[in-house]
């Protein structure tokens, strides 16, 4: 048995914390997989990322925003830019027209904000 010459108990008290060891790793993995599977599952259940791979992003980043935990916070933030250095800017300008409509007026202020305090 795993080249130990073992005899009766001895052996067993040897080979059970090893067994022990390999199930509770196995366990975690299993635990982290299915913990993993089941946060994409509420709202990428019936969706096919092969057959509709944008919608089922989407599902997915949404469900991460909702978890709110450490973990999606920090896949979001892996994401996102990645996401948006595939977005053509002419896209990026219909999109999101009124968010940069918005930075730019915020911009504007703050450069005359700044001008009016310096003499």
């Amino acid at each position: 048995m795993d080249g130990l010459t073992c005899q009766g108990t001895i052996c067993i008290q040897l080979l059970i914390p090893k067994l022990e060891t390999e199930s509770s790793k196995s366990t975690n993995y299993e635990i982290l997989k299915g913990s993993y599977a089941e946060s994409l599952l509420p709202s990428t259940r019936y969706l096919d990322p092969r057959g509709e791979p944008c919608k089922w992003l989407g599902a997915v980043l949404i469900d991460l925003l909702e978890q709110d935990t450490e973990e999606s916070r920090a896949a979001l933030k892996w994401a996102f830019p990645r996401m948006a250095q595939w977005l053509e800017p002419g896209i990026v300008d219909q999109l999101f027209a009124p968010w940069i409509e918005e930075y730019l007026e915020l911009l504007a202020e703050q450069e005359n904000n700044h001008n009016k305090k310096i003499p």
